[in-house]
């Protein structure tokens, strides 16, 4: 009962601080639940995000329901989302109570000004932290510029470009472990979305081949260490390489 009340706290704490209910309490996540209940990892909290944002529904219930159910089952989903919508419900019916005397109040207009300036450095600073543990590759880096520009260039719904990425994805994951089935469904599924909304052929495209060379090059540069560390080795360790000579010469 404690871990759940506990559970219950964090998650109030979030959606009582948190204004605007999407990527604003990224921060708060990061300090609740990795730094000072060190409940998941960065990387964790970052899936945690992926997911709650691919689904329908607010990222803060998403984020409680699947952050409860994998620490305490239904029990801990219960409580998380109770405690992360009780404290916007309460604040509502505040505003209500309170929204005549509000109304037109330059003095509010001003504080939520300075409180969206400062959700934007509060946003930046918690994306800076965990970029490391999104962008591992020069993949990564491709699918987000691509994906970035797909939205403010194009205007391709996200649905589509969460598509783009996960595709995306599985296609580098199918080709480093050299499944020709898995890449023609992949390629085969790009196709199909490319056919139903044409904006989107030329960006999917596009990102599919930046990261492939991307893929191609990291592949590269790994056996060219691969190969420097053995050449490294051989200079060290002379009477071992020419005895592994001699066993290759006599196999």
């Amino acid at each position: 009962m404690k871990k759940l009340l506990s559970i219950f706290e964090v998650f109030f704490k979030i959606g009582l601080f948190t204004f605007g209910g999407g990527l604003e309490m990224l921060p708060l996540f990061k300090r609740e639940l990795v730094e000072k209940h060190h409940w998941i990892t960065e990387d964790e909290l970052m899936d945690m995000i992926s997911i709650s944002q691919s689904v329908p529904g607010s990222l803060t219930i998403n984020s409680a329901a699947f952050l409860g159910r994998t620490m305490e089952g239904i029990k801990g989903a219960v409580f998380a989302i109770l405690g992360a919508a009780l404290a916007p419900m309460l604040c509502i019916a505040l505003v209500v109570v309170i929204e005549p005397l509000i109304d037109g109040n330059i003095y509010v207009d001003h504080f939520f000004t300075g409180v969206r300036a400062a959700v934007v450095g509060l946003i930046l600073s918690a994306l800076l932290d965990l970029r490391s543990h999104v962008l591992q590759s020069k993949a990564d880096l491709v699918i987000m510029a691509g994906s970035f520009g797909a939205m403010q260039v194009f205007d391709i719904n996200f649905v589509y470009i969460i598509a783009c990425g996960v595709l995306c994805s599985l296609f580098l994951y199918f080709l480093a472990n050299k499944n020709k089935v898995g890449t023609a469904i992949i390629l085969g599924s790009n196709l199909v979305i490319s056919a139903i909304n044409y904006k989107t052929a030329y960006v999917f495209w596009g990102i599919f081949a930046l990261s492939y060379i991307c893929y191609r090059y990291d592949r590269f540069q790994i056996r060219k260490k691969i190969e420097n560390k053995n050449i490294e080795q051989e200079e060290k360790n002379p009477h071992v390489a020419l005895k592994g000579e001699e066993a290759n010469a006599n196999t």
